[in-house]
């Protein structure tokens, strides 16, 4: 009796081991666990790996997410009184990014002066760059003359370019060092190209707003004027190269009664300004993969 008891209970102890090892080969099998050997950790269904940051490289390869494949616009308000929806867009373009909202809200005040007669004397010694200000110690003027305008038309225009493209910058890069180092390039480049006259205007910022915005998104079509005058449309990247051939002529032969070696400069400075911002983030990128590779 013993023994038949002895054969039974060995009989059960085996088909118990065999049903365990069975469902371990299923559980297994369903966690898909990665080659190499097993992981002692059970894995969390709902862990999800951190996101690596979107960077310049990124956008040049298209690889980006879809937030950034589009061009970016603050909405304005379509609800409520005129002066509501200005408050209402104010409000948003302010949270957006200070540099916008600021740097246009200084465009307007400075302009608001220059239709003033008793501030105009005051506006060109301070808002305008020029060597004769320089020689007088007023070297400030290289920035300042940024956010001065005294035609209502170059006013809205060089204002529309920068919030058309600054929204959209503001969601890659740093906003204000792009600003002050574009007012300050463009208009020392213009003083070493032009011996007298002076320049002011948000020009050379705007249009290294543009050269970034041509570089990460090369065939997108903006709407230019062409020679000042005829209205076309072309891809980003061939705009960027149009603009670069005309300030250039425009330096040598002083083509009309435009800055174009500030153009020029703020070109140059955009472009420059993306190249040395891109490698900053794939340096930046580079070493966030090898201490991950590290852990």
């Amino acid at each position: 009796m013993s023994k038949i008891r002895m054969k039974w209970l060995l009989w059960l102890s085996y088909s118990v081991s065999l049903t365990l090892a069975s469902k371990a080969s299923n559980l297994t099998t369903h966690r898909q666990l990665p080659r190499g050997g097993s992981s002692p950790h059970e894995i969390n269904p709902n862990y999800v790996p951190p996101r690596q940051p979107v960077t310049l490289g990124d956008l040049e390869q298209q690889q980006y997410t879809p937030q950034y494949q589009h061009q970016y616009h603050v909405q304005i308000p379509k609800q409520g009184s005129i002066l509501d929806q200005v408050r209402q867009y104010i409000t948003q373009l302010h949270a957006l990014s200070p540099t916008l909202s600021i740097g246009s809200a200084s465009c307007i005040f400075i302009w608001i002066l220059w239709q003033r007669p008793q501030y105009q004397r005051f506006l060109q010694r301070n808002f305008v760059c020029s060597r004769y200000n320089l020689k007088r110690g007023r070297h400030f003027t290289t920035l300042t003359s940024a956010v001065s305008h005294a035609s209502l038309s170059h006013l809205l225009v060089n204002l529309f370019a920068y919030l058309s493209f600054g929204p959209t910058l503001v969601q890659t890069i740093s906003l204000w060092p792009l600003v002050v180092g574009a007012a300050l390039f463009s208009s020392h480049v213009f003083l070493l190209a032009s011996k007298n006259g002076g320049c002011m205007g948000l020009s050379g910022i705007t249009l290294a707003f543009l050269a970034i915005f041509a570089r990460m998104f090369p065939q997108r079509e903006l709407g230019v004027m062409l020679m000042g005058i005829i209205p076309v449309r072309m891809e980003a990247q061939v705009a960027l190269l149009a603009l670069l051939v005309w300030s250039v002529l425009g330096s040598i032969f002083k083509i009309g009664n435009v800055a174009h070696s500030a153009h020029l400069g703020g070109l140059l400075f955009g472009m420059g300004y993306y190249e040395l911002w891109n490698q900053r983030a794939m340096l930046r990128r580079i070493r966030g993969k090898i201490l991950w590779q590290r852990k």
